[in-house]
């Protein structure tokens, strides 16, 4: 099976290779609560437009691979919610109902204790990679190898920050980033 890479490259080889241990399992799954309707069997896609998404805020990037998975199922705006992080939708699965589309490695715990339940089905999935390649650490500024030591460790997903959800159509991203040199 082809693996889809998703990576950010600003210099040298990508990380993850034997030389910089950065790249990270990306599939992306779709979860819901154990009693979901969702969680037996494979479900129609009929059934999944009717569930409501809880969505965490990459689903708001119109090219970013969770819209795709949307458009690919026909997912409606209206039962599209999305959240100011990944943590604050999948509270929301768990204690309202819903679905979501996650990345498989921070709810396995959950899986494994069944506070979730993975949905399976044709486009309800999707493999890929998270890595960072950057200049050589003789080359860049201190402020980028602090930022990639950060993004390789379990930390970064546990700074997700917690928030209620709004509409596709209204979702605005709470983190600003700006670049400069």
């Amino acid at each position: 099976m082809l693996r889809r890479r998703y990576c950010t490259t600003t210099g040298e080889s990508p990380a993850g290779s034997d030389e910089n241990p950065g790249i990270r399992a990306l599939d992306i799954i779709t979860a819901v609560a154990p009693n979901s309707p969702l969680a037996a069997g494979i479900p129609t896609l009929a059934l999944l437009r009717q569930q409501h998404w809880m969505l965490g805020p990459s689903a708001g990037s119109v090219g970013g691979e969770i819209a795709t998975i949307l458009r690919s199922l026909a997912i409606p705006e209206s039962q599209q919610r999305i959240f100011q992080s990944e943590a604050a939708a999948l509270e929301e699965v768990m204690h309202a109902g819903g679905a979501t589309l996650t990345i498989g490695f921070t709810v396995a715990k959950d899986l494994a204790a069944r506070r979730l339940a993975h949905v399976t089905g044709p486009g309800l999935d999707r493999p890929g990679e998270w890595c960072a390649a950057t200049l050589a650490p003789s080359a860049r500024q201190p402020a980028v190898s602090e930022l990639v030591r950060f993004i390789t460790t379990p930390r970064c997903i546990q700074a997700m920050i917690r928030g209620s959800g709004v509409g596709v159509t209204r979702f605005r991203p709470k983190v600003h980033v700006t670049l400069w040199s």
